[in-house]
């Protein structure tokens, strides 16, 4: 925080419980931001979003987008759409099914990032 006063730091914990406390520590720690897994339940989420600037969930593996209205019904408006790199290193890779679900998530209201296995290609 001392180096970057400026900068929005992101904790990227990918917290699945006890959102409030690990929110607390991220926070105290100089963090604005921090990361929920899609799989955290809402009060998770919304105990994590007390104690911090913003929350963004992440998403792997398999979520809904009734799940996704339902961070939004939280107030949790932003997304990071994850491509792991197990699933790359197992011959997947970005395709138009991700850029539809992107789009519905913006649609819907989210921020999103996109993070893994970006390269011009895929770009």
């Amino acid at each position: 925080r001392a180096l970057y006063p400026d900068k929005i730091i992101v904790a990227d914990t990918k917290c699945a419980d006890a959102g409030g406390t690990v929110a607390k520590n991220c926070a105290d720690a100089g963090a604005d931001w921090m990361t929920c897994i899609c799989s955290a339940t809402i009060p998770t989420m919304k105990a994590a979003a007390k104690e911090v600037g913003e929350i963004q969930v992440e998403l792997y593996g398999d979520w809904t987008f009734e799940q996704a209205q339902q961070w939004l019904d939280a107030g949790i408006s932003q997304a990071i759409y994850h491509q792991s790199r197990d699933a790359l290193l197992a011959g997947e890779t970005w395709g138009q099914k991700d850029l539809d679900k992107v789009k519905k998530l913006v649609d819907m209201g989210f921020r999103v990032s996109v993070t893994g296995g970006l390269n011009v290609e895929t770009l």
